[in-house]
């Protein structure tokens, strides 16, 4: 079940996958659709089959459901593990086409349990196309325990759309200490040249040593149910970084992530002089190719994101932005009333 919330952008429940067969949402819903139509299949009249027609329309307006498994079935840390989507509508129907949304067609973001590893990854990264709701990635988790699994893609009908799953990783335990995820995060890697990064970044305390730093002004109470605006500034070598660029066709890409992996956002930000906030883009296809990529090529070294949280707790704010070839990837811990 996929729990939404007031604002476009979409916070959702998870579904909690083992090492058995592939899990999907509405999986029954879809099963008992097609032994009903396999039972009246024979004694179906034309005004039956105008009744089908509109079903079928009716149907491709609904949520995707999304059916994941994995190759291996049981995960090992250290392994590469291929991740397995395949996408249907109401009907069990294979969904065709998906929008490419913020320079992809599916993206897949992967968010350790203790808060310290993060995976944004697509399809398009590993040369392999999306065809015939059928979409795949590859990912090596580093250290076992439980991941969320976040998909984000785009449909004509339903607009943008997230789903979330949780995996157990096997291997030896790591333990980054409690006070690690408690803490500001920063990551700095190079990208390829098509801004794809297929490796886990793996988050640490910032520190003065760094040259790049980030910090994250937030309201002074920040209450479920409401919007709240958080601001990022960029700095290098302590001087404001007024060079930042789009990283895959937004300012900011954002996963929001409550520390016991049951909400998921996968958002993005916009700058301050635009007046607008994107909230992840979750409405029309039409408005998100219309925002795609909007203003200026540079900017810095503030960019404003707008969250709305479900309920209170702790969440995390995963942050990427980019400058020059450098993927900045930071983490901060909020605390939701």
């Amino acid at each position: 079940m996929v729990k939404r919330i007031a604002t476009a952008a979409a916070i959702g429940a998870y579904l909690s996958m083992g090492t058995g067969p592939a899990f999907s949402e509405g999986d029954t819903a879809v099963r008992l659709a097609e032994a009903s139509k396999s039972d009246h299949s024979h004694h179906a009249s034309p005004a039956a089959a105008d009744g089908a027609h509109h079903h079928d329309a009716e149907a491709a307006k609904r949520p995707v459901q999304v059916e994941f498994r994995t190759q291996p079935e049981t995960l090992q840390a250290d392994t590469r593990t291929e991740l397995v989507f395949t996408l249907k509508d109401a009907s069990g129907h294979p969904v065709e086409e998906l929008v490419t949304h913020h320079g992809r067609k599916l993206h897949v973001v992967i968010v350790s349990e203790d808060m310290n590893v993060l995976g944004h990854v697509h399809p398009q990264d590993f040369g392999e196309t999306v065809e015939g709701g059928l979409a795949r990635v590859f990912f090596t988790f580093p250290r076992s325990g439980r991941y969320l699994v976040g998909v984000d893609f785009m449909t004509e009908a339903q607009g943008s759309q997230d789903k979330q799953f949780v995996v157990e990783v096997e291997g030896a335990p790591v333990d980054a200490g409690p006070e690690a995820k408690a803490l500001p995060g920063l990551m700095t890697a190079k990208l390829a040249e098509d801004d794809s990064y297929t490796e886990p970044a793996l988050l640490q305390a910032m520190d003065e040593g760094q040259a790049f730093a980030v910090s994250l002004q937030q309201p002074d109470t920040i209450r479920a149910g409401e919007e709240a605006t958080f601001t990022y500034r960029f700095t290098k070598d302590g001087e404001p970084l007024t060079d930042l660029r789009h990283y895959l066709e937004a300012p900011l890409h954002l996963a929001v992530v409550k520390d016991d992996l049951t909400a998921f956002l996968h958002t993005h930000g916009t700058l301050p002089a635009d007046g607008r906030m994107d909230h992840g883009g979750h409405g029309s296809a039409g408005a998100m190719h219309a925002d795609a990529h909007a203003g200026p090529d540079t900017f810095g070294p503030e960019i404003e994101a707008a969250v709305t949280f479900p309920e209170p707790g702790t969440y995390y704010l995963f942050a990427q932005a980019a400058h020059g070839d450098q993927l900045l990837t930071s983490r901060f811990p909020i605390h939701v009333e």
